[in-house]
């Protein structure tokens, strides 16, 4: 991810963001571990009087946060763990902690995706005001289970919205999707996976 020049005025977006950042970063969530990331997430959705919801399913957390009483449901989608990073001492720069090097940020997570939630986050943070909640309502669907099984994860949450009757209209995930710069393409729909075992029997 790409970071401002220090000697630039640091717009207050950017700033914002920087902040969820370092937050979140600095917990090392390896899967299936959320390492307080959704604490933080939580308190940050309350200071904006989101509901929330936090539940655990085998090990797993989750958290389903809420805002708005309109019919147009629209989510923010995303997860908090990440891929182990092994072998700290041949990386350059700690791995759990938020480095800028050329004007570029390091981290693990910083792309896949903590860097999607900050920036998702702070969009809402400041789109907040011009928002219509009686015509919207607003989600962030976050587990820490997407980079393992995705057993207990998303599909624990979608279970308690179908529940509900609270499943969205539209869905956003800031997974990285950009081939040039930051931005340059916005993917419609996701790539499904399956998993599967295959016995064959022969010579």
């Amino acid at each position: 991810m790409q970071a401002s020049k220090s000697k630039e005025p640091v717009a207050p977006e950017l700033e914002k963001t920087m902040e969820h950042l370092v937050q979140l970063i600095h917990r090392p969530s390896i899967t299936p571990n959320d390492a307080g990331c959704q604490q933080y997430l939580t308190r940050v959705f309350q200071q904006l009087d989101f509901e929330c919801e936090n539940f655990e399913v085998e090990g797993i957390s989750n958290l389903i946060a809420k805002i708005g009483k309109g019919p147009t449901r629209i989510a923010f989608a995303g997860h908090t763990d990440v891929v182990p990073a092994p072998n700290p001492e041949l990386w350059d720069n700690d791995p759990f902690s938020l480095n800028e090097v050329n004007g570029n940020l390091f981290g693990r997570g910083i792309a896949d995706m903590k860097g999607g939630i900050a920036a998702m986050l702070t969009a809402f943070e400041f789109a907040k005001p011009h928002l219509d909640l009686d015509k919207f309502s607003f989600y962030f669907l976050i587990t820490s289970d997407e980079e393992g099984e995705a057993e207990f994860g998303t599909k624990e949450i979608v279970e308690r919205l179908t529940q509900h009757g609270e499943n969205p209209h539209y869905c956003i995930v800031g997974e990285p999707s950009s081939q040039n710069k930051v931005g340059d393409v916005i993917k419609v729909g996701r790539r499904g996976s399956i998993s599967g075992e295959i016995k064959i029997s022969g010579i």
